[in-house]
């Protein structure tokens, strides 16, 4: 049965102005690169959200 899955999360703000894939997955383990962040990081803590969907 197909199905899609979107999670949003947030993350400190020591991870400020960082690329937020480089942090959230773990490539060395075969996680996919996605798209998680299009919004930048401000002092506002609301732009400190990622998103990311998957489909099976």
């Amino acid at each position: 049965m197909p199905a899609k899955c979107s999670v949003v999360g947030t993350y400190a703000a020591l991870h400020t102005g960082q690329v937020a894939h480089e942090f959230i997955y773990d490539l060395t383990v075969g996680e996919e690169m996605r798209v998680v962040d299009l919004i930048p990081d401000t002092e506002d803590p609301m732009t400190w959200r990622w998103s990311s969907t998957s489909c099976s």
